[in-house]
């Protein structure tokens, strides 16, 4: 008799020998031992008879063992517990190699993910060199290579090497931590647990400290400083010694142009500098997708900026489908070329960009200033959130979070609002509340 057996206790389990053959002279209980006929396992429970397939009596108690082993759920649970909890060791950079083309896998936007590729191999360069300057001079089982042998205060020293002094900077880079250890767990590189972090090393690092306010890049241009950012513009080719080489030449008119482009689009700089002329219409309006997010955009541009673009002079690696792009390389290049020339540019603007942040904080200007321009002016002018995110292909909490702060007009206006509702009904004042209820308890 044979079959699956499942029982809710280890069931009773012998050796017997069925039947001796003929010859056997070691039939009696006491020298079975001897007894070289075929050994049988015999379930107690079930009466069931499995032929233990040899001669040997050690051999079959050690297969009696083994099938007892097999058929008991305490021992069932246990392996499965183990197979669920084993991992496989992985090289730490392998992983992250293996995680960054899952990231390029699940991408639809190929532009998109090039900025996601640098960021999560920036994080990898970084901890990987300052694994390599932690490992120097200790043994080989000493070393942390593998992906399951990096601990949280091991991520704790390694944050205390980071260069990013923002909140938002810092805050970013951890939770990036955070996503790459979680597919870790997912691959089985690293143990699950049944804690809160689930074994993630990254979910044990030091909670980012500081004031979230102070830190969002968000500062928009002033109308007289967006002018004199204009005005710099058409001193620039003056300002290179290189003022004769084809090259540079009509650097300041392309220069004036992107600028004009990102403030009245809100386009981030990558999708102005490799934005293609087919986007931009008849009618003056532009519609694409942001490279980051693949959101679309719509936006109308007014007249003379859309003038303005159309007669943009080619720089001398020009593409005649771009405005501003050879069309070669990758787009955040371009982006990293442009931003170079801007930084040239903050230089000669006068009077000097005097930036401070709302805690008053000196900053430096940045490109995106032009977008933050470009949503605030909209905010004062009483947009809704809605439309402006609408504009922006960003999301509307984005907009209250980064922009409203920069629009006291706004606060203005809601309480006029409030004030607006005083002059329905009269304002009920808690004192008058409990005379109310006095007199209520004493007529009862």
């Amino acid at each position: 008799m044979s079959g699956n057996f499942h029982f809710e206790t280890r069931p009773e389990v012998d050796v017997i020998v069925y039947r001796h053959r003929a010859d056997c002279k070691f039939i009696q209980k006491e020298k079975d031992g001897r007894c070289r006929c075929p050994k049988h396992i015999y379930v107690r429970l079930t009466r069931a008879r499995i032929s233990a397939k040899t001669k040997s009596w050690e051999t079959a108690r050690q297969r009696a063992k083994e099938w007892a082993d097999d058929h008991d759920p305490v021992i069932l649970r246990e392996r499965a517990r183990e197979a669920d909890n084993a991992i496989t060791p992985k090289l730490i950079e392998e992983a992250f190699d293996e995680f960054i083309a899952s990231k390029q896998a699940a991408s639809s936007n190929p532009d998109g993910y090039k900025t996601t590729e640098s960021k999560y191999g920036t994080m990898k360069r970084q901890l990987m060199d300052f694994l390599h300057v932690h490992d120097q001079g200790k043994p080989e089982a000493e070393r942390v290579l593998y992906v399951h042998q990096i601990t949280s205060p091991l991520l704790n020293k390694w944050m205390g090497t980071w260069k990013s002094k923002t909140y938002w900077s810092k805050s970013k880079k951890r939770d990036n931590t955070v996503a790459f250890f979680d597919h870790c767990i997912a691959q089985k590189w690293i143990k699950v647990t049944l804690d809160k972090d689930r074994g993630n090393p990254a979910r044990g690092m030091a909670k980012i400290v500081g004031k979230k306010d102070s830190s969002i890049p968000t500062l928009p241009f002033t109308p007289a400083q967006f002018k004199a950012v204009l005005r710099a513009c058409t001193t620039y080719d003056l300002s290179l010694a290189t003022v004769n080489q084809a090259e540079v030449r009509g650097k300041g008119r392309r220069l004036h142009a992107l600028c004009n482009l990102m403030h009245w689009s809100g386009l981030a700089i990558t999708d102005a500098v490799t934005l293609q002329r087919s986007r931009l219409g008849k009618d003056d309006r532009l519609v694409l997708y942001r490279t980051k997010t693949g959101n679309p955009v719509t936006v109308l541009l007014p007249p003379q900026i859309a003038d303005e673009l159309r007669r943009v002079p080619p720089g001398p690696d020009a593409h005649p489908e771009y405005f501003f792009w050879s069309g070669k390389g990758k787009r955040n290049k371009a982006a990293s070329t442009w931003q170079k020339t801007l930084r040239r540019l903050w230089k000669l603007v006068e009077p000097a960009l005097d930036l401070r942040d709302r805690d008053g904080k000196r900053i430096r200007p940045k490109s995106h200033m032009f977008r933050n321009t470009f949503a605030v002016e909209l905010l004062k002018k009483r947009v809704s959130v809605d439309h402006v995110a609408m504009l922006l292909a960003d999301h509307p909490d984005t907009v209250k979070e980064h922009y409203y702060p920069w629009v006291p007009e706004l606060q203005d206006l809601l309480e006029k609002e409030v004030k607006r509702s005083w002059d329905d009904d009269v304002p009920i004042i808690l004192p008058d509340v409990d005379d109310a209820l006095q007199r209520t308890v004493g007529q009862a």
